[in-house]
């Protein structure tokens, strides 16, 4: 206990920043926005279904299912034995009298988990997913001020973390349940793992940076953190200015990449079972996206300029751009990872469009 307010006093800053940031994200969530956006099914409506039919089968590809396991994690463990003990409590006094049963049969228990458990619609179900994004875009604001810590000092992560904390977009989708946040967090993670592999190229750490990357790329088919990875291990791949091939092709270098796609797989395993069918839908994707249009769209460096940061923060980002050419490394480590974003979202595609794409690129 006097270790973890030492902590406190030692991180006051941070501490209030988190505070604030949790209040602004759990604040808004119940009853919080329409329970009918057409994307939040997805996630919560296929993590409840995956709970009713006891199948790990999402039924669907068009999202690899890593958000959708960790909800059906979170319902299973967390918000359905509460849900029950609330719903025996409030009922305590039927109970008692034996009209309703503590074990009840098959046929009742589904009746009670429908009606009040996940609730008509599954819309207890929709706010517990809610509660789960907000969680981890809380967990985003915490580790964008690790990253800006360690990569340049720890004034900069809170700061990062205070304009993350009030960034507008960040906030609003942390009240709905879509895969956007989870791809900001586990794009921050994979920088994180990242960035250590660049200060200590251990073995350990290869492996820890391919399982973020795994996992990042298994939430939204989105590649933002492959390049920083690839620019970190061809740096470390030169000794005294020349390049070493026995270090570029370390063992645990290939191990990395090849863990890359395995988590993907242990992750999505439903994806290579039914294979077609997730082909058939990347297909219809790739199509609403309009992926190959391969013009330039300034639509969404608009969106960020009037809308997510706004005209002041989006100059003040562009200078410290500016002021990041004094240490190419950094430059290059921190805007590479937007690389995906910038080519794909405002060039190849006409994703940009849906702005909420714009998140995972936002912390950066």
């Amino acid at each position: 206990m006097q270790l973890i307010i030492s902590w406190i006093k030692d991180n006051k800053y941070l501490v209030l920043i988190l505070l604030t940031a949790a209040l602004l994200r759990f604040g808004g969530t119940n009853p919080g926005y329409s329970p009918y956006h057409s994307d939040e099914p997805a996630i919560y409506g296929s993590a409840l279904e995956m709970i009713k039919k006891s199948t790990l089968d999402p039924g669907r590809y068009d999202y690899p299912a890593t958000a959708m396991y960790i909800n059906v994690f979170a319902y299973k463990y967390f918000f359905i034995p509460i849900s029950w003990m609330q719903y025996y409590l409030i009922h305590f006094g039927d109970v008692v009298d034996g009209v309703i049963k503590i074990f009840p049969n098959e046929k009742e228990a589904n009746r009670v988990f429908t009606l009040y458990i996940a609730g008509e619609r599954g819309v207890n179900a929709l706010i517990w997913g809610r509660y789960v994004t907000a969680a981890f875009s809380l967990g985003s604001v915490f580790l964008i001020y690790l990253l800006g810590k360690n990569l340049f000092k720890k004034e900069i992560g809170l700061v990062a973390a205070l304009f993350l904390a009030f960034n507008f977009r960040h906030v609003l989708n942390a009240h709905i349940t879509l895969p956007d946040i989870y791809s900001s967090f586990f794009l921050l993670l994979s920088l994180i793992t990242i960035l250590k592999l660049w200060k200590s190229p251990t073995g350990k750490n290869y492996l820890l940076a391919g399982l973020a990357i795994g996992l990042s790329f298994s939430i939204k088919y989105q590649a933002h953190a492959f390049l920083p990875f690839a620019l970190v291990h061809l740096y470390l791949s030169f000794t005294e200015g020349k390049f070493n091939i026995r270090r570029f092709f370390n063992p645990y270098a290939i191990v990395a990449v090849l863990l890359i796609s395995t988590v993907f797989f242990l992750t999505n395993p439903y994806y290579l079972i039914n294979l077609e069918q997730a082909l058939a839908s990347n297909a219809d994707d790739y199509r609403k996206y309009g992926m190959g249009t391969n013009s330039l769209n300034l639509f969404p460096l608009s969106y960020i300029y009037h809308i997510d940061f706004g005209p002041p923060l989006f100059l003040a980002s562009l200078g410290g751009i500016i002021l990041m050419f004094r240490d190419w490394r950094k430059f290059l480590f921190l805007c590479s990872s937007l690389a995906f974003f910038f080519f794909v979202f405002t060039y190849y595609s006409r994703g940009g469009f849906y702005i909420r794409n714009i998140i995972p690129a936002t912390p950066i």
